[in-house]
C-alpha cells in the first residue's frame, strides 16, 4: 500500500455513512500530487522540457497545479464517507464539519473550481480504439504487453511518453505505480489533450467520481482529494473552514518522476512536441477537433508568422508617420510664431547659398522646411527651387473651397459614393460585428496623405502673388503668365510619382522683386510685405491641415471603433430615410429572411405531408443527441403506422398538422413536450406574422377549446411572445432572453428580470422572476445555493428565492432541506431591517 498523508478514523453521531461506504479508517494517499514544473538540474536539456512545458500550458494546467488555500483532510474524508449520488439533480451530496453542514458537488461546480475550459458545443470523448491508435504513434510496443494486449500499459511505452502519461495521470488521480495500466478514463484524458479535443473535462471527471462512489465496495482511500478540497474552498468556504482538524500540505510531484528521461528513440516525438509548443498562435476551431499533429487542415486555424510581421511593420510605419507629422507641426508653429518676417537687410537674408544638394533632397523627402530653398541674389532677385511635385496654391482655392456651393457639391458627391460603395443594412450589420480594433480605419491612403500634407518649403517660397489687372483690382491666377506656366507643369506632373530621394539638382525659376514692383506699380517693400502676408497665411493653412491630418492618423492608428460606428449609423439613417413608404397593396417584409420564409411557407395553410390524421406524438431526446426527436403515429386506411422526425423537419409540415401536434402535445406534461410546444408556437407565430394563416385559431361552432383559459401562460422565446400550456406543476420557461450574452450566475434586469444558470444537462438556462412561483422546491434550493456562492454576479436574487421558500415552510420542514427554511427566514428579517424592497 502506498504511503498515506492522513488517516480518518474518528466519527460522531451526526455523521451518517453512505450505504456502500468503506469501513473506517479512510486514507488520503500521497500518490495524488500537484504538478511541479521545476525540472531538476540533472534532467534538463534531455528533451524532458517539451513535455513539462506542454503540461504547464495545456487545457488542464489549472486542474493539475492549483491547490486550495487550506487543505483539511478530515473534512474531505468525511465527505467521502457520507457521499451519495443524487441522480435527479445530477449531484453528489454529503456532509462536513461532523455532520453540521450539508454540501454538494455538481459538474458545473467542479468545472468552475478547476478552472476548466467551457466550449459550446463540446466534442465527444475519443473511443478506446482511437486511444490505442494514438498510443501506437507514441511508441507503444505490443510485443511487451504479453497476453494482455487489450490493455495499454505505460511500461510498454518509450521513456519520454512514459514520463508524460505518468506525471499527468498522477495529477488527475492515478492510484498506482508508473508500471500499471492506464484506465479508459486516463486514456481519454491523455488523448484528448494531445488531439486538442474540445472535451467536457468537468463532466468526465464528475462521471469518474460518480463511478467510484457507486462501486459495490468503495476503496479505503479518497479519490481526487485535492479537487474536492478545491470545490469546498471556492464554494463552501464558510463551512469548510469551520473545522476541528489540522490542515496539511498537498504533496507535489516527486523528483523520482523525472528519472524517466527521454532517450534517443524519442527524438522525433520530442521534436514534434516542441513544434506544438512553439506555435502560440494555433487556435482551436469552432466546428472540428484537431487530429494528431494538426493533420486536419480545416480543424486548426494557423496564423502565419508573415501576418504578424506585416502587422508589426504597419504599426512601426504608423508610429513613424505620427512622429513626422508632430515634428512638422511643431516646426511650422515655431517658424510662424517665433521667427520675425524676413527683411532684405537682415543677416539671415544676406547669408545662405546652395551648398549641399543631397541635404536639400533629404529635407524635401522628409517634408521639413529648408532654409536653403530661398537664396538671395543680386538685384533683389529671389531664387526659388521648383518643387518635384508642385502643389500651387491658387487664389480661387481661397475663395471657393469653403463656399456654400462647393460644400453642397462635396456633400452630394460623398452621398453618391456612399450609395454605391456601402453594402446594404444587413451586410453592414454583419460587418460591424467583426470590426477588429487592431486593424486601422481605412480613412485615407498614403497617397492622399501626401496630397493633403504638401511640402512646406515650396509652399512658403511659392506664395499667392496678386497681379494688378485691367478689369479688376486683383486679377485671378489665370491672367498671370507665371501662373499659367505653373499650371502647365502641374498638369504634366499630376499623375506622376517623383522620387523625392533623388539628389539631382532641380531647375530654378527667377522672379525679380523689382520686376514685380514695376509690373504691379508698387514699391519693393510693398511687394515683400504682400509676400510675407501670403507666406503667413499659407503657414496657417498648413498648420490646420497638419493638425487635421494628425488627428485623423491618431484615429487610424487606434482603430477607432467609434468613427466606424458613427459612419454606420449615418448610413443607416440615410438608408432608412431614403426608403419609399410601404405600399398598401403589397405587405412589407422587414428583411431578407422574411422574404425567404414567405416563399418557403407560401402554401403552408393548405399543404400536408400526409393526408392521414396524426393520432399520437411522443417527444424525446436520445442520450447522446441534443436535437428533439418526435415519434409521430398516423391513422391509415387499414392500420396505424409511425414515423420518426427531427424537430427541424417540422417546417415541411402544414398548418393543419401543426395544430394536430399542438393538441396532442398539450395533453402531455413532460419537459420534451413543452419544448415541442414552444417549437410549434414559434412556427405558428412566424406564419401568422407573415399573414399566411389566420391570426387566431379557427373554432368550429359548438366546439370548445380543450385547454382551460386559466392554464395558459405567455412568455418570450427569442424575442417573440409564445403561448405555453401549463399543467400540474407547470412548465418552466427557461429559454434565454433575446439580445443578451449569457453569463453563468449573472443577474440581469433588462430585457427580462432573472438569472442565468446551468441545468443538470449542462445547458445554459435563464430563471425568470415571474417563473419562481412555478418552480419546484428542489430547483429553488439548488438555485439559491448558486446565488449565495456567486453574490458578485447574482446580486440579491437569492432574496426573491427566499421569499418563495418562506411560502413553502411546511414543505421545507417535511423535506431534507429544512435548514434552508431557517436561513431563508433569517435573510428575510435581515433585509426587512435594512429596508430593502423586494
Amino acid at each position: 500500500m502506498a504511503a498515506s498523508l492522513f488517516t480518518y478514523s474518528s466519527t460522531s453521531r451526526r455523521v451518517i455513512p453512505a450505504p456502500n461506504s468503506p469501513p473506517l479508517p479512510i486514507h488520503i494517499k500521497a500518490t495524488n500530487v500537484v504538478f511541479n514544473p521545476d525540472i531538476p538540474e540533472v534532467h534538463r536539456g534531455l528533451g524532458l522540457d517539451d513535455f513539462v512545458h506542454f503540461l504547464a500550458s495545456c487545457r488542464l494546467r489549472y486542474a493539475i497545479s492549483d491547490v486550495p488555500s487550506e487543505f483539511f483532510p478530515e473534512q474531505v474524508c468525511e465527505f467521502y464517507y457520507t457521499a451519495t449520488v443524487n441522480e435527479e439533480n445530477n449531484a453528489i451530496t454529503g456532509t462536513i464539519g461532523h455532520g453540521r453542514h450539508s454540501v454538494f458537488i455538481t459538474p458545473e461546480l467542479l468545472s468552475a473550481a478547476l478552472r476548466l475550459p467551457i466550449f459550446e458545443p463540446f466534442s465527444e470523448p475519443p473511443t478506446i480504439q482511437r486511444c490505442k491508435s494514438m498510443f501506437d504513434q507514441l511508441g507503444y510496443d505490443h510485443s511487451k504487453a504479453g497476453t494482455r494486449s487489450a490493455l495499454i500499459l505505460r511500461r510498454c511505452m518509450t521513456p519520454g511518453w512514459k514520463f508524460f502519461t505518468g506525471a499527468l495521470c498522477k495529477c488527475v488521480g492515478h492510484k498506482s505505480r508508473s508500471g500499471d495500466q492506464l484506465s479508459n478514463y486516463e486514456q481519454q484524458v491523455v488523448c484528448s489533450l494531445l488531439l486538442n479535443k474540445r472535451l467536457d473535462y468537468g463532466a468526465l471527471f464528475f462521471d469518474q467520481l460518480v463511478q467510484l462512489l457507486r462501486a459495490n465496495v468503495r476503496a479505503d482511500h479518497v479519490p481526487f482529494p485535492r479537487w474536492i478540497a478545491l470545490v469546498f474552498d471556492k464554494f463552501f468556504a464558510a463551512d469548510y473552514f469551520s473545522h476541528s482538524g489540522n490542515p496539511i500540505q498537498c504533496p507535489r510531484m516527486s523528483v523520482r518522476m523525472y528519472q524517466d528521461d527521454p532517450l534517443d528513440t524519442d527524438i522525433g516525438i520530442s521534436d514534434r512536441m516542441r513544434e506544438w509548443i512553439a506555435n502560440p498562435y494555433t487556435v482551436p476551431s469552432l466546428t472540428a477537433d484537431t487530429d494528431e499533429g494538426g493533420a486536419g487542415g480545416t480543424s486548426m486555424i494557423q496564423i502565419p508568422a508573415s501576418a504578424f510581421s506585416e502587422l508589426m511593420s504597419l504599426t512601426r510605419d504608423m508610429s513613424q508617420r505620427l512622429l513626422r507629422i508632430e515634428a512638422d507641426v511643431q516646426q511650422i508653429k515655431e517658424v510662424l510664431l517665433l521667427t520675425p518676417p524676413a527683411s532684405p537687410n537682415s543677416d539671415d537674408v544676406q547669408k545662405g547659398g546652395d551648398t549641399d544638394d543631397d541635404a536639400d533632397a533629404d529635407d524635401h523627402a522628409d517634408g521639413e522646411p529648408n532654409e536653403k530653398d530661398t537664396e538671395p541674389a543680386a538685384d533683389n532677385t529671389i531664387i526659388q527651387h521648383e518643387s518635384p511635385n508642385p502643389v500651387p496654391i491658387r487664389e480661387s482655392s481661397y475663395a471657393g473651397h469653403n463656399s456654400p456651393a462647393t460644400t453642397e457639391k462635396l456633400f452630394e458627391d460623398s452621398e453618391h459614393d456612399e450609395e454605391h460603395d456601402e453594402p446594404d443594412d444587413e451586410c453592414q450589420i454583419l460587418d460591424m460585428n467583426f470590426i477588429d480594433p487592431l486593424i486601422p480605419v481605412q480613412q485615407e491612403s498614403s497617397d492622399d496623405l501626401e496630397e493633403s500634407h504638401p511640402i512646406l518649403a515650396d509652399d512658403i517660397a511659392d506664395p499667392i502673388i496678386p497681379v494688378q489687372g485691367e478689369d479688376s483690382d486683383v486679377a485671378s491666377e489665370e491672367s498671370h503668365p507665371l501662373s499659367r506656366k505653373r499650371k502647365v507643369e502641374d498638369t504634366d506632373l499630376d499623375h506622376s510619382q517623383t522620387d523625392t530621394s533623388s539628389t539631382v539638382k532641380k531647375p530654378k525659376s527667377i522672379v525679380s522683386i523689382s520686376n514685380l514692383a514695376t509690373e504691379w506699380n508698387m514699391s519693393p517693400d510693398q511687394v515683400k510685405q504682400i509676400l510675407d502676408e501670403a507666406n503667413r497665411a499659407q503657414l496657417l493653412k498648413n498648420i490646420a491641415q497638419a493638425d487635421e491630418s494628425l488627428i485623423q492618423h491618431r484615429l487610424q492608428a487606434k482603430g477607432s471603433f467609434e468613427a466606424q460606428m458613427q459612419k454606420f449609423l449615418e448610413f443607416q439613417s440615410k438608408a432608412q430615410s431614403s426608403q419609399p413608404p410601404p405600399s398598401s397593396s403589397k405587405p412589407k417584409t422587414d428583411s431578407v429572411l422574411d422574404r425567404i420564409d414567405r416563399k418557403r411557407f407560401e402554401d403552408v395553410f393548405n399543404r400536408r405531408m400526409c393526408g392521414d390524421k396524426i393520432i399520437k406524438v411522443k417527444a424525446s431526446k436520445p442520450r447522446n443527441e441534443k436535437i428533439l426527436m418526435l415519434l409521430i403515429t398516423r391513422q391509415g386506411p387499414q392500420h396505424s403506422y409511425s414515423e420518426v422526425v427531427k424537430r427541424d423537419e417540422l417546417i415541411r409540415y402544414g398548418y393543419s398538422e401543426w395544430m394536430e401536434l399542438l393538441d396532442l402535445a398539450s395533453k402531455q406534461t413532460s419537459a420534451h413536450s413543452s419544448e415541442l410546444i414552444c417549437a410549434l408556437h414559434l412556427l405558428i407565430k412566424k406564419v401568422q406574422r407573415l399573414d399566411l394563416v389566420p391570426k387566431e385559431r379557427p373554432q368550429h361552432q359548438g366546439q370548445r377549446s380543450s385547454v382551460p383559459r386559466s392554464r395558459r401562460t405567455k412568455f418570450h422565446v427569442d424575442g417573440e411572445e409564445v403561448l405555453v400550456l401549463d399543467f400540474g406543476a407547470g412548465v418552466i420557461n427557461n429559454s434565454l432572453p433575446f439580445g443578451v450574452d449569457p453569463v453563468q450566475h449573472q443577474f440581469i434586469s433588462a430585457p427580462e428580470h432573472g438569472m442565468f444558470y446551468l441545468d443538470k444537462n449542462r445547458r445554459m438556462c435563464f430563471q425568470r422572476t415571474i417563473e419562481i412561483p412555478k418552480a419546484p422546491t428542489t430547483h429553488l434550493v439548488g438555485l439559491r445555493q448558486m446565488c449565495m456562492s456567486h453574490q458578485d454576479l447574482s446580486g440579491e436574487f437569492h432574496i426573491l428565492i427566499a421569499m418563495e421558500l418562506l411560502n413553502r415552510r411546511q414543505e421545507l420542514l417535511d423535506s431534507p432541506y429544512w435548514p434552508v427554511k431557517i436561513e431563508a427566514e433569517a435573510e428575510y428579517e435581515e433585509f426587512l431591517s435594512r429596508g430593502v424592497l423586494i
